[in-house]
């Protein structure tokens, strides 16, 4: 539910107007995460939006859409559809709403819910990142304004395996370094990892039983086939490996 609460305090004699002297509070109700998503053509712009508060469904989704007119893109945040059969389990309601791909650009760009309440700003587009500047955030929080692009070709991921398989290994990394070479990018937020000052993050799960696990974030020189095959043979060889792409693959 969108909840608004105004206030209209009574005049005083020092001449101040009712216009002037109008308070409106809007509590902050859905938080709105950028986000890339990774296809062959290129990253789609998404928006992740959750909400603040958790909702007695677990299921509970989120009605909302978007509309883009040349250079104005505007998003509705609609209300929340609540499933026929309750789990019970309180938590936030989540939803995606794909905005699609973005050339590069300065675009006017609003936020409403329900189109009660307005909140205007401007997305910049470039080849490295989103940027979303609010003049007003009224009953929403933009929790991350900005978000890295995936450079093409980057590859991330995990190797692990168990005590004495180090030969193997090293003969995974030497061959994974005939197809792709280690990168740097720029320190900041891709969604999908974070990188900072003195590590990398990486945000999709991995689950093994092997006691030693190596990180793996590097650009692609040859084809996904190769990096698919590769993979292939030294999973068969024991290897637990879990490698995401610029592409949205996940092998």
């Amino acid at each position: 539910m969108l909840g608004v609460a105004v206030f209209l305090p009574l005049l005083n004699g020092c001449g101040t107007s009712a216009n002037e002297d109008k308070i409106i509070d809007i509590d902050k109700e859905f938080n709105i995460q950028l986000w890339e998503k990774l296809e062959e053509t290129g990253g789609n712009l998404q928006l992740i939006v959750s909400t603040i508060q958790n909702q007695s469904c677990s299921v509970t989704r989120i009605d909302m859409s978007s509309n883009r007119i040349d250079s104005k893109l505007t998003v509705t945040i609609k209300s929340l559809i609540y499933p026929q059969i309750c789990s019970g389990v309180s938590q936030p309601a989540f939803d995606t709403l794909t905005i699609g791909n973005m050339a590069k650009g300065e675009y006017s760009l609003n936020i409403n819910l329900k189109d009660v309440v307005l909140n205007s700003g401007i997305l910049t587009v470039d080849e490295k990142k989103f940027k979303v500047s609010m003049a007003n955030q009224d009953g929403i929080s933009v929790t991350t304004p900005e978000l890295m692009r995936v450079p093409s070709g980057t590859i991330w991921g995990y190797v692990s395996f168990e005590n004495g398989q180090d030969s193997k290994l090293l003969k995974f990394m030497d061959n994974l370094n005939k197809i792709a070479a280690p990168v740097t990018v720029p320190n900041g937020n891709y969604g999908h990892f974070v990188v900072g000052t003195s590590k990398i993050d990486i945000k999709s799960s991995f689950t093994t039983k092997k006691p030693n696990v190596r990180q793996i974030f590097h650009t692609l020189t040859k084809s996904t086939v190769d990096l698919e095959n590769l993979i292939t043979e030294y999973r068969n060889q024991g290897l637990d490996i879990r490698i995401l792409t610029y592409s949205g693959k996940v092998f």
